[in-house]
């Protein structure tokens, strides 16, 4: 039976193989391959020597060298199963398609770890930019070694601290607050928020909208009317509800679900509660997906621009490739709050499926 460097060498070997034949990481191998000098004769060699070993041949990284271009764009997202992730990947790839570019598509799970190897992966195949969904909002050194490299990188739906790139975020207190005012407007005095956990701009911003609407108001708000949800489905159902739970005389009567992600699991707690939507409990979401206009009753929902947002993405990675040095820039585009059945709306709405965009 052959050994396994035979196979992987056979199977044409990968950066990650060469990396961990010579006990360095993936980054370490990159800058050789784009011929870094940071990097010492030892580890270069080491890392010459297990490419030698394994068979690797970089084609695609050649290629690029060679022609002096790339033709490949990097989007990298927190979590594909949420509908607005999976829009905006939609969207950056056909528009990426229309101008010759092909697009790689990675899914971090929110996992810092794991979205770093991507990264690597990313550079090492020397991409024309990368359009990233960070899943936190720290410094990314491995960011600033991208920019030094040449490649244009936007980031989308978060800020990260450090380096300065371009930006591109929805305005989060807008939404929010058009979704909170409409559940005052119809007499709601106890609306709970199901929120991400974890201090993102995305759950923060939201929250604190979510707050100040109600403190403007002089409705109180109740601790044990915010739910965070980043656990399993199973745990994030259980979370829920809890909340529905709540004694009569103090269980929210309206729900703002913060992010579309958590949607499925917010429905499935009140289903198994046994509470009806919107007489029960109203629900407010922010962020729309194709079946929101759908379930029984229909979902109010805050709009996000996903398409806006995939062009200027893809705008600013192709201002930035052609000219390095402009300026930095961030965007905050509005939303809108799309107006249906679940908030419990009984006057007649405007002809337009079903809703009112406001």
């Amino acid at each position: 039976m052959a050994n396994n460097w035979n196979r992987t060498a056979t199977a044409q070997a990968t950066i990650k193989d060469v990396a961990k034949e010579a006990g360095v990481s993936t980054a370490t191998v990159s800058r050789v391959l784009t011929g870094n000098a940071n990097v010492s004769s030892e580890l270069h060699q080491r890392v010459q020597s297990s490419m030698e070993k394994l068979g690797y041949q970089p084609r695609r990284l050649a290629r690029s060298l060679r022609l002096k271009v790339a033709s490949t764009f990097g989007l990298v997202v927190s979590d594909i199963n949420d509908p607005f992730f999976n829009s905006v990947a939609r969207h950056v790839e056909s528009l990426a398609y229309e101008i010759s570019y092909s697009t790689i598509l990675c899914n971090s799970d929110e996992d810092p770890q794991k979205e770093n190897y991507y990264l690597e992966i990313l550079l090492s195949e020397r991409v024309a930019g990368v359009i990233l969904a960070p899943c936190s909002e720290t410094d990314y050194p491995l960011v600033e070694t991208m920019i030094n490299a040449g490649i244009a990188v936007v980031c989308i739906d978060r800020a990260i601290r450090s380096p300065e790139v371009d930006t591109i975020l929805v305005d989060n207190i807008q939404g929010t607050t058009q979704a909170i005012s409409h559940l005052i407007q119809l007499g709601h005095q106890r609306i709970a928020a199901v929120l991400p956990s974890g201090m993102h701009t995305v759950g923060l911003e939201r929250r604190k909208a979510y707050e100040e609407v109600l403190h403007s108001e002089n409705i109180p708000i109740s601790p044990e009317w915010f739910v965070e949800l980043n656990g399993s489905s199973d745990e994030n159902i259980h979370s829920v509800k809890r909340l529905l739970s709540l004694p009569i005389s103090i269980r929210p009567t309206g729900l703002f679900i913060a992010s579309t992600h958590m949607l499925i699991d917010t429905l499935k707690a009140i289903n198994d509660t046994g509470l009806k939507v919107p007489e029960d409990i109203a629900l407010v979401v922010f962020g729309d997906s194709p079946f929101s206009a759908l379930t029984s009753p229909p979902l109010s929902v805050v709009q996000q621009p996903v398409k806006q947002i995939a062009n200027l993405a893809v705008m600013c990675l192709m201002d930035r490739t052609r000219e390095p040095g402009i300026p930095r820039k961030t965007f905050r585009l509005p939303t809108k709050f799309v107006v249906r059945e679940s908030c419990g709306l009984k006057t007649k709405m405007k002809k337009n499926g079903g809703s009112i965009i406001c």
